[in-house]
């Protein structure tokens, strides 16, 4: 009995091909992280109406867009956490600087309160504040690993302010003034860093073209998958994502 290989036995394969792809999506971003308690119960009742939204899509359209509703909901749900995670971090930083600010005002010589002030805009990269905090501390208690915490935090404000460079072949420490390290003779090359230069404002850009081909691309994929047979269009796909990522890195 010969196959038929007509629309019918490509639209069975490109629905099966999509529930596979639902069946790994919910096991890794959903049944996993719900064992694991990397989602809460608000999450995994949004992640899986996107799956079931996913299945409904696969099954009525057989859309390969259907594969795409879980993770994006995913990311969604990661940058959305991420934000109140970072913004909450930023309000519980605010509150700290002000509570030690008045911990200071009622009691200068709390030098806990310097050393708090000073870890806090050491982690901020405030390399100037943090280093005048740290000194305040010092003055008023002495001991090792302050001394250390503000020896460290003034050679930061010195490189970050280009007073003095480290040298990356050994790591002696060179004034700002002096292009070549007096241990091991490295020369910082200016011209590299022009290129660095060049080539970041050359990735902004390479980024911003991705930006414009990528929905022509995709596009062009999602006609390939919807009117080309499964096999035929996969292959098509892979070539031209492999086109663009060796496209892409050769820049």
């Amino acid at each position: 009995m010969l196959i038929n290989w007509g629309s019918g036995y490509f639209s069975g394969l490109k629905l099966g091909f999509i529930f596979i792809i639902l069946g790994i999506e919910f096991y890794f971003l959903l049944f996993e992280k719900w064992t694991e308690r990397e989602i809460n119960i608000i999450q995994l009742i949004i992640l899986s109406f996107s799956c079931f939204l996913g299945f409904l899509v696969g099954v009525i359209k057989i859309s390969i867009l259907s594969i795409f509703f879980l993770p994006f909901a995913y990311i969604v749900i990661l940058g959305i956490e991420n934000f109140n995670i970072r913004k909450e971090e930023n309000i519980q930083e605010k509150e700290s600087i002000k509570r030690y600010e008045k911990a200071i005002e009622k009691n200068p010589q709390n030098w806990a309160a310097y050393l708090s002030l000073g870890d806090i805009y050491f982690k901020k990269e405030d390399f100037e504040k943090a280093t005048y905090y740290y000194r305040q501390c010092y003055l008023l208690r002495d001991e090792p690993i302050i001394k250390q915490k503000l020896r460290t935090s003034e050679r930061e404000e010195k490189i970050q302010k280009g007073i003095i460079w480290i040298c990356p072949e050994c790591g002696e420490e060179n004034s700002g003034e002096k292009n070549k390290c007096k241990n091991c003779g490295y020369e910082k090359d200016i011209i590299k860093s022009v290129r660095k230069d060049i080539k970041e404002k050359s990735e902004i850009k390479k980024y911003i073209v991705l930006l414009i081909i990528s929905p022509i691309a995709i596009g062009m994929i999602l006609l390939l998958i919807k009117f080309l047979p499964l096999y035929f269009s996969i292959f098509l796909t892979i070539g031209i994502l492999y086109f663009l990522l060796k496209l892409f890195f050769s820049w």
